[in-house]
């Protein structure tokens, strides 16, 4: 089933910051598929930091080609650093901070790269080293990441990624605060509904049923507590199928989800049709397979034009998109940031 949007081309003084999640695996005959002229920011994922402040991944995995060809274009280009392991989380923000600030330092110079995405997706409440506050280790940590690498260039771009469950965040992140050592905050605009999710929905919902967590009570909490300057919607290029108990809007899931790329969801579709949801304002499917009933929600141009028209509507900083892989080599997702986001 072919799905044809028609786009109404609209020029922005200033383009928005388009920033792409992009990953360090991949294959060099991708890098072709990149639209550099409508990116601001490329961010290589992940690195992941260990206990003792040190980085599981050498400088040459860096692709360095990738990088020249990046900044030949323009184009700044970013690590990410990443955990979801609460004691290693402890650890960096106390007793092992300052070798792992130092350790970020010298990966970016090391790899010429512009700065660093901050991704700390599990963080308890109370550290397990002091016994303390983490929101308080939190800020400081942030702090000194900005001293350190400003004051080698004050021109390094420094960003974090938080989640869409604003109750969640704000008891770890003083976000009011860390938003004078950044450039950008991400607000992680999916998995409202998770791979391990007792219910089958949206993965990225504008609006929501029963006043649940929706992207458009996410972004209006977060835009009165940071400056919108600061403020990026990070939307998904993929989808999420699971074995459900029926065929029913937010069924029972069976399984855990199953990860689709932006294209696999094309497939589907065509496949088992599509269905719009105007609640939540994305397209899904549904099917039986011996018996057994699938539901896929996902995202596709139309879905992903709403979110951006929401941006705009904010007046926020832009988007970040996880991740580029998933749609390259599709021209409408290009398209659709040309024809909203002004780039």
């Amino acid at each position: 089933m072919a799905i044809i949007i028609h786009l109404v081309l609209t020029q922005y003084s200033v383009p928005k910051e388009v920033q792409g999640f992009y990953s360090l695996d991949a294959n060099q005959s991708d890098w072709q598929n990149l639209r550099f002229d409508l990116l601001s920011t490329l961010i290589l994922y992940f690195i992941h930091p260990t206990s003792d402040g040190n980085m599981d991944i050498s400088d040459s995995d860096v692709p360095s080609d990738l990088v020249k060809i990046a900044h030949k274009n323009g184009i700044k280009v970013v690590i990410s650093i990443q955990t979801e392991d609460k004691s290693i989380t402890d650890a960096i923000l106390t007793t092992s901070k300052n070798d792992f600030l130092d350790n970020i330092l010298h990966f970016i110079q090391k790899n010429n790269l512009d700065g660093v995405d901050i991704d700390i997706e599990e963080i308890s409440e109370i550290n397990s080293i002091t016994g303390g506050q983490n929101r308080p280790l939190m800020t400081s940590f942030m702090k000194d990441l900005d001293v350190k690498l400003r004051s080698h260039d004050p021109d390094y771009r420094i960003s974090i990624n938080v989640g869409g469950y604003y109750t969640d965040v704000d008891r770890v992140f003083d976000l009011k605060v860390i938003q004078n050592h950044v450039n950008y905050i991400m607000v992680m605009g999916y998995d409202y509904h998770w791979f391990n999710s007792p219910t089958a929905g949206s993965v990225a919902p504008i609006d929501s049923y029963d006043n649940g967590s929706s992207i458009r009570d996410s972004m209006n909490h977060y835009s009165k507590l940071v400056d919108r300057s600061k403020l990026l919607l990070g939307v998904p290029y993929y989808g999420l199928e699971w074995n459900t108990k029926n065929g029913n809007i937010e069924s029972t899931t069976m399984s855990q989800g199953r990860y689709l790329s932006y294209l696999e969801t094309k497939e589907k579709i065509d496949q088992h049709g599509r269905i719009w949801d105007d609640i939540w304002k994305t397209p899904w499917y549904k099917y039986q397979s011996e018996g057994l009933w699938y539901q896929g929600h996902y995202d596709d141009v139309q879905s992903l034009g709403i979110k951006y028209d929401l941006v705009n509507s904010l007046n926020i900083a832009g988007i970040g998109i996880w991740e580029l892989e998933y749609g390259s080599g599709d021209s409408e997702l290009w398209q659709l940031i040309q024809a909203k986001l002004g780039k």
